[in-house]
């Protein structure tokens, strides 16, 4: 129903990094010196380190204390490496929704295509900062792709809405891409969500 919702819709311009996983919420000492940290359990990927994006209108530290060992549906902002690896420990939570019904994980990435590597099947895609949005500077995304994908992807610098998920790995993998307007292309302003 949610997938049928977003297809009736018109594109949205903004820009997006959004990885959703459902885990449980935790607090771990993160080495033998230091308080305690916020965390996601998530089966499979162990703990990730959930650190609040800036500007968050609602105190997330408070939410993930009152909720501690309940599941989560959790919304990050992620960031890799140049292989497309996760890495939890630079990720912004943007929004935690507690006893949410389970959605498997999932990626949507709104940026602009900067880069293509058939040969180590990667794709680089730059997530700016939207109009009102809370994203200060722009960080560039890699994410693996079968090569199949990365030959009907729209060309360098156009903007592209990507969907895929994250494996065990920790590996960021498109399963599908297409064009999609962003609003710094000349197009129609519309006004993005803040974080």
């Amino acid at each position: 129903m949610e997938a049928q919702a977003q297809e009736t819709q018109e594109p949205r311009p903004f820009y997006l990094a959004l990885l959703r996983l459902r885990g449980t919420l935790e607090m771990r000492r993160p080495r033998k010196k230091g308080p305690p940290q916020p965390v996601l359990a998530v089966e499979g990927l162990g703990d990730l380190p959930l650190r609040p994006a800036p500007g968050l209108r609602y105190p997330l530290g408070r939410l993930i204390r009152k909720n501690l060992g309940k599941g989560a549906m959790v919304h990050l902002s992620p960031r890799t490496d140049g292989e497309g690896r996760y890495l939890p420990h630079k990720a912004l939570a943007i929004r935690v929704y507690v006893d949410q019904e389970p959605k498997p994980p999932s990626l949507l990435v709104q940026g602009r295509l900067v880069g293509l590597d058939p040969e180590e099947g990667l794709m680089r895609v730059e997530i700016r900062p939207n109009p009102r949005g809370g994203l200060k500077e722009a960080f560039t995304l890699t994410l693996a792709a079968p090569l199949a994908l990365l030959e009907g992807l729209p060309p360098l610098g156009g903007g592209v809405q990507v969907e895929g998920e994250m494996r065990p790995s920790g590996l960021l993998v498109a399963r599908a891409a297409r064009a999609h307007p962003l609003w710094d292309e000349g197009g129609a302003h519309q006004e993005a969500p803040s974080p």
